[in-house]
C-alpha cells in the first residue's frame, strides 16, 4: 500500500542568521524529486502569529519546519500549540540552541533527511508570563547581550561576541527573591535562567542533567 505524500509547510525566516546557505533553494532542490508536496512561506515583516497560522491551515499541514533561529522556533511552535501537527526545524539561525540541542546538523542534506525519515518526539514546554519558552529562558547578563545584539542589527556568531564583550562588565548584579513553596531565597545574580534544554547556541553548558522530555 502506497504511503499518502506528507504536506510539508517550510517557514522560512529570512531575516534569520548569517550563513552562505541558501535554505530556499536548497530546499527545493531536495524535496522536489520526493513525492511529498510541499510549499515555501517566507515570514513577512511585520508579521501576526495568524498569518502563520491561516497559512498552517489553508495548505493542510502534516508537517511544519521551522527554518531559522530559536526565535524562529518559538514563533512557529506557538502557531502549532494545542494541534497535533508535528514540528521539525533547520538550523538557519545565529546560534541554533535547539537544533543543536537535538543534534541536528548544519549540513542542509543530512538535516532534511531527519525531516523527512525522523520519528516525532513529545517534550515539555515552560511558561513565563504567558511567554512559551523551549530551549532556554533568562534575565540579566545573556538578555542585556541578546537586546545589544539585536539593536545593533547585526547576524552570526560574532555579533553576539561582540555585543556580550560592549557589555561586560557594565551590567550590575540583580537582588533577587525567589519562593519555592514555602522557602524564600534571596540572593545576587548577574543573570537567572530557566532551563529546559541543556546548553546555550554558543556551546555553554548551563544544564548538565536536563532533558527535554522529563
Amino acid at each position: 500500500m502506497t504511503a499518502t505524500p506528507s504536506n510539508l509547510l517550510f517557514i522560512i525566516n529570512p531575516g534569520s542568521g548569517k550563513n552562505n546557505t541558501d535554505w530556499k533553494q536548497e530546499i527545493e532542490t531536495y524535496f522536489s524529486v520526493l513525492p511529498d508536496n510541499f510549499e515555501i512561506y517566507e515570514i513577512p515583516n511585520p508579521c501576526k502569529p495568524e498569518m502563520i497560522k491561516q497559512k498552517i491551515e489553508s495548505f493542510s499541514s502534516t508537517k511544519v519546519i521551522a527554518v531559522g533561529g530559536d526565535g524562529t522556533v518559538k514563533l512557529v511552535a506557538e502557531c502549532l500549540l494545542n494541534t497535533n501537527i508535528p514540528m521539525a526545524l533547520l538550523p538557519a539561525g545565529s546560534a541554533n540552541g535547539m537544533a543543536k540541542e537535538l543534534n541536528i546538523p548544519d549540513e542542509p542534506k543530512q538535516a532534511f533527511d531527519i525531516v523527512v525519515n525522523g520519528s516525532p518526539k513529545k517534550i515539555h514546554l515552560v511558561k513565563i508570563n504567558n511567554e512559551l519558552c523551549i530551549h532556554l529562558g533568562d534575565i540579566g547578563f545573556n538578555a542585556f547581550v541578546v537586546k545589544k545584539f539585536e539593536d545593533e542589527n547585526t547576524r552570526g556568531m560574532w555579533g553576539y561576541i561582540k555585543a556580550a564583550w560592549k557589555v561586560l562588565g557594565v551590567h550590575p548584579m540583580m537582588k533577587l527573591e525567589i519562593k519555592i513553596g514555602n522557602a524564600l531565597i534571596t540572593r545576587k545574580a548577574a543573570m537567572i535562567v530557566v532551563a529546559n534544554a541543556t546548553r546555550y547556541g554558543t556551546g555553554a553548558l548551563i544544564n548538565p542533567d536536563g532533558k527535554l522530555d522529563d
